[in-house]
């Protein structure tokens, strides 16, 4: 029997935490240990996985000092797992039973270095799905394999919902060859930069469609957007290595995705970023003007601004 250790980063999480654990933990034989890294939670996080350590010797806890972040605590993560497989799961979220055996089961079938499966969205406070990541209807029943180019074509830039949000389950020998980890100095989107260079690396990737990961939309925790200089800086600079190497490895599908991203990223994410520096030191006019005279960021703004209405006058949380 493969093991698996999960890894789980965790950050004033001490509200779903258990849920979390308790989901993880009952996943059978396959799972060897639940790794968390506390990241200088505020909160009572560390003390409620304590209790499960207590109880549950699979149950590691590794506590940050200071708040390094989800890519830092998952690098963390990843270096002290024992399993033959590593999956990731966050503190908010919660797994169905046998979702790992099921996962485990189709590695082994395939021969992938990465397994997925899609996510079921529900609303904090209720156990109804909203709806899933990707649709199930067209999907093979075992899933379907996925190359560096289809994984560009399903996650557009302006989409906050690409196949970055995957959690996937992915061979550590993988890892520890290829040297592959999480990039820290991006605070947005690390997630589908992980999964995008384990692609490149050669990883292949099998995605179920079956919703077995349940993704939990609250108000508390939004879908990472750039907020600042430096963090668009460290995005853009990996597109651009990722697009050189592809280019010169004449992979043009795979470079023309990466380019789509990198143009939206200089022409509608860094002039909304200036935007919004604009609003909050109370520049209206000037901000009503520019957006005028630039017409293709009306539709990033007016889904921006329909998530704000969603989240103020509808109640709907997102993450």
């Amino acid at each position: 029997m493969s093991t698996i250790s999960v890894v789980m980063p965790a950050h004033n999480a001490g509200r779903w935490i258990d849920e979390a654990l308790a989901s993880v933990l009952a996943q059978g034989s396959c799972l060897r240990e639940v790794i968390v890294i506390d990241d200088a939670s505020t909160d009572d996080t560390a003390e409620r996985v304590r209790r499960h350590a207590a109880a549950d010797p699979r149950v590691l806890l590794l506590c940050n000092e200071r708040q390094s972040g989800a890519a830092s605590a998952r690098n963390r993560g990843i270096a002290a797992a024992g399993g033959e497989w590593i999956a990731f799961v966050d503190a908010d979220d919660a797994l169905l039973p046998e979702r790992l055996q099921i996962m485990l089961a189709a590695a082994q079938r395939t021969g992938a270095a990465i397994v997925a499966d899609n996510l079921a969205y529900f609303r904090d406070g209720s156990d109804v799905t909203v709806r899933t990541l990707m649709p199930v209807r067209g999907m093979p029943a075992g899933g379907m394999a996925m190359s560096a180019a289809e994984f560009l074509r399903r996650s557009p830039p302006q989409r906050s919902d690409g196949l970055g949000l995957l959690q996937p389950m992915i061979r550590r020998d993988f890892l520890l060859q290829s040297q592959l980890r999480f990039r820290e100095s991006i605070r947005s989107s690390e997630d589908f930069f992980f999964l995008l260079e384990a692609l490149l690396a050669g990883a292949r990737l099998h995605v179920l469609p079956g919703a077995l990961y349940r993704y939990r939309l609250h108000a508390g925790s939004s879908m990472a957007r750039i907020r600042d200089d430096a963090r668009f800086d460290a995005q853009l600079q990996v597109l651009q290595e990722l697009e050189a190497a592809s280019t010169a490895r004449g992979d043009a599908h795979v470079a023309a995705g990466l380019r789509a991203w990198r143009e939206y990223l200089v022409n509608v994410q860094r002039p909304l970023l200036q935007l919004r520096t604009r609003f909050i030191r109370g520049e209206r006019g000037a901000v009503v003007a520019q957006l005028l005279c630039r017409p293709r960021l009306w539709p990033a703004v007016a889904q921006r601004a329909l998530a704000w209405f969603r989240r103020r006058v509808l109640g709907a949380s997102e993450r």
